[in-house]
């Protein structure tokens, strides 16, 4: 659960609460957004340590729920919240793939919720639409099974988790009715980005998302 002292928003985020999650010494904090946030704030936290306070970080990247109304019921619809921290908190150690350390993950019954995360500093974001050269590929194909690989054939380690995706009916139909409000702004988006069988395969995966075989249900 969520303390009551957890920030829900970047402004609240204060050298006392960083002093409590990564050890005393936290002299200073310099807050900034990151990122475009689509369903939450992300907020880089230079920290400014004491003198002796060699354990801390240079910064840290706190993620908090969305300030924004629509984007929380986004978030809350497709459990997004949840799962990230439930995957902190639960699955991380499961996982062979790179992944930022978590100095702290909490959650609320209402939604709110709390990451501190390592600073990732020396990453891009990547453009999903750009060409890739062969050696990222491969990196990207290593990296998916060195997440997914050390979990394979291992169901009764995390099938109690209740905030994992699920296969049932509610949630199929839940999606199929996001893909098929999004799919005419998407091809209007990115219809000069994309080529025709491309577009053609979003259209098809948005008209029969429900009908498509799934090994679990």
């Amino acid at each position: 659960m969520t303390s009551h002292a957890d920030p829900r928003r970047g402004e609240e985020i204060t050298v006392g609460w960083l002093d409590r999650i990564l050890g005393p010494g936290v002299a200073d904090i310099d807050c900034s957004p990151i990122g475009t946030g689509q369903v939450g704030s992300n907020i880089r936290v230079m920290i400014t340590a004491a003198p002796d306070a060699d354990h801390l970080p240079a910064s840290v990247i706190v993620k908090l729920p969305s300030p924004e109304p629509e984007s929380r019921a986004a978030a809350d619809a497709m459990n997004t919240y949840r799962r990230e921290v439930g995957y902190y908190l639960h699955l991380h150690g499961l996982s062979a793939a790179p992944q930022p350390e978590c100095h702290y993950a909490s959650i609320d019954e209402d939604g709110g919720f709390v990451l501190v995360l390592s600073d990732i500093d020396d990453g891009e974001a990547g453009d999903q639409l750009a060409p890739c050269s062969a050696a990222r590929i491969d990196a990207m194909i290593d990296t998916a099974a060195a997440l997914h690989a050390p979990t394979w054939d291992r169901v009764d380690d995390i099938a109690h988790h209740d905030w994992l995706g699920r296969s049932d009916a509610a949630t199929i139909a839940l999606h199929a009715g996001v893909a098929a409000a999004v799919i005419d702004g998407f091809v209007a988006r990115y219809e000069n980005r994309l080529d025709s069988p491309a577009l053609a395969t979003a259209r098809w995966l948005a008209t029969h998302y429900g009908d498509l075989p799934r090994a679990h249900g």
